[in-house]
């Protein structure tokens, strides 16, 4: 119930998920009850961001799905692939830090989203 209320208060938000129907579907459903029916649209400024992305050609899906969420004002702020090598480093603290990283573009994207101003 804490993150709904931090979504709800704040002036923009990102929000993560998985590159799955149910994630979605999930996440329309968030989206209606709490921008929709609590939040004035004025103030609408969300972003999706896919987090774990097989290694495999997903393209088409993720297009699909963002297509969907763009139907209720959610901007495409891009995806995360998920990388076992990348998830090995990190579960070892060994170095993913360099700025060609793809994991590190992501994230970098991200937070340019969020510190851009309204």
């Amino acid at each position: 119930m804490i993150l709904v209320n931090l979504i709800a208060l704040s002036s923009k938000a990102i929000i993560l998920l998985r590159p799955n129907s149910y994630e979605v579907n999930g996440t329309k459903i968030l989206v209606d009850i709490l921008y929709k029916r609590a939040k004035p649209i004025t103030s609408w400024d969300v972003y999706l961001l896919f987090n774990q992305v097989p290694e495999v050609d997903m393209k088409a899906d993720l297009e699909k799905w963002a297509g969907q969420l763009e139907e209720d004002g959610i901007k495409y702020a891009g995806h995360i692939s998920c990388s076992c090598k990348t998830a090995y480093h990190m579960a070892h603290e060994k170095k993913i830090l360099d700025v060609d990283h793809e994991f590190n573009q992501s994230l970098h994207k991200a937070l340019n989203i969020l510190l851009e101003p309204i």
